[in-house]
């Protein structure tokens, strides 16, 4: 099943995970942030935006 995410939702999620990262010392880099308004546009799915973030940061 396929779940649609609805715009604020995105954002809201968005904006969690930068409260998030401020919390823990970490900065948004303009890459990332960029990457954050795709995703809240729709433009981005979250698998994508995973994906792009985890090479970034070298994660696998």
């Amino acid at each position: 099943m396929t779940r649609t995410t609805t715009t604020t939702e995105r954002a809201r999620r968005v904006s969690v995970a930068r409260h998030n990262g401020r919390m823990e010392g970490v900065e948004v880099t303009p890459a990332m942030r960029a990457d954050a308004e795709a995703y809240i546009s729709g433009a981005l799915g979250v698998t994508e935006l995973l994906a792009r973030t985890r090479a970034r940061y070298g994660l696998h």
